[in-house]
């Protein structure tokens, strides 16, 4: 067998060199691969353990819907199949669900003082609300429960740090408010319901004809009217206007001689 010429000899050496050189190349992308598939691992569980913490917390995947859209866009995107552009891919990865951590938090942040807002509001409707009643009339005896709960759910709003504190304060604000609503809504249909027969008093009284105003509400009385509507508007107990229209017999003031 004959020696190879030099030539061969050199381009055989090159092309050894060349491979053992790009079988080194690959193993070392693959090890870069695999640090970067590491790290992109440990920011996902990383965010996982956030999201875990957030639902906790009371946060809801409608709270957090931005960043589950995202984080599920990166776990479902293929890696490359050239595994020299691999490391680089999983570095992207880890760098952006570090930036997802990050986001979170400052959604919670966001979606916290939201819920908050609409807490403190909430009581704050309350309080008008009673502000209303009494400027409508209401007793104040009636009234007395409703400003122990919005003082009692003002102390729990001041303690609240939770999305959850928030919820439940706004939701148990709407039972009161919705009290408060129906008692003016109440004392403003008494007066309504008496309003006309107040407007003819209110005329008659001005002319000095007292008889056909005490005629008038001997009426109301035997008709069963509701003396509470009266009391209100008149601001005088049942029993104060009911000896008012005592004095004279119920009979038409028209068969009644003025002097």
């Amino acid at each position: 067998m004959r020696p190879l010429r030099t030539p061969a000899r050199a381009l055989i050496l090159t092309v050894s060199v060349l491979l053992a050189a790009s079988a080194g190349f690959v193993v070392q992308a693959d090890a870069a691969a695999s640090t970067s598939f590491s790290q992109a691992e440990q920011a996902r569980q990383q965010l996982n353990l956030d999201l875990l913490a957030a639902s906790a917390s009371g946060y809801t995947e409608q709270n957090v819907a931005p960043i589950l859209q995202r984080r599920t866009e990166l776990i479902n995107a293929p890696a490359p199949k050239v595994i020299t552009d691999r490391a680089g891919f999983y570095r992207s990865e880890a760098q952006e669900l570090a930036g997802l951590r990050l986001a979170l938090t400052s959604l919670q942040a966001r979606q916290l003082e939201t819920l908050q807002r609409a807490a403190a509001g909430h009581l704050e409707s309350l309080q008008a609300e009673l502000a209303q009643d009494e400027k409508a009339g209401v007793k104040a005896g009636d009234l007395v429960s409703l400003r122990e709960q919005a003082t009692t759910l003002g102390k729990t709003l001041a303690v609240a740090r939770t999305p959850v504190d928030y919820r439940r304060t706004y939701s148990a604000l709407g039972t009161p408010i919705d009290a408060a609503q129906a008692l003016r809504l109440s004392r403003l249909e008494a007066i309504a319901s008496v309003q006309p027969e107040v407007d003819r008093l209110l005329k008659l009284s001005a002319t000095g004809n007292l008889g056909q105003v005490r005629w008038i509400g001997q009426q109301a009385l035997a008709e069963g009217r509701n003396q509470a509507a009266y009391e209100s508007y008149f601001g005088s107990p049942p029993a104060a206007i009911t000896n008012f229209w005592r004095p004279t017999p119920a009979t038409s003031p028209a068969a009644t001689p003025r002097s």
